[in-house]
């Protein structure tokens, strides 16, 4: 019974000190990456896309008032937009980024914002995952 709760008592410390590795290692960060980058590494992984497009939304409505950013209706989401604010121009950075890498219009970006998906003319399709992994150089 000893052994029991022993060995059961060390596979779970053996489990908390792999997953505070794992988050150590997700948030070590060089000293040649972006605030931006710094920033989107330091989102929960699972609102990373999330939070693109709604950046993308900002910045869209930034330039241009008739477009209008999608809300969400997730309420962790709505708290965490509050709690992990991005560097100064993200959203702005953010578009010009993925207009220029992927060669969108504003158009193409208010799709994507607010679909999660976009064509190009050129037939290649994406998603604002896509864009979170090659996310930011600026």
């Amino acid at each position: 019974m000893v052994n029991k709760v022993i060995l059961s008592t060390s596979l779970v410390l053996l489990g908390l000190c792999l997953a505070a590795q794992n988050v150590s290692a997700r948030n070590h960060q060089p000293a040649a990456v972006s605030p931006a980058q710094q920033f989107v590494d330091s989102l929960p992984e699972s609102y990373a896309t999330m939070f693109l497009n709604y950046y993308l939304g900002v910045g869209l409505e930034q330039r241009n008032p008739k477009y209008v950013n999608q809300r969400s209706n997730d309420n962790l989401f709505i708290i965490l937009v509050k709690l992990f604010q991005p560097p100064k121009d993200f959203a702005e950075n953010l578009l010009n980024f993925v207009e220029a890498t992927f060669k969108l219009t504003d158009d193409d970006v208010y799709r994507l914002a607010r679909d999660n998906t976009v064509c190009t003319p050129a037939g290649e399709c994406f998603n604002p995952g896509d864009v979170g992994t090659i996310c930011c150089p600026f």
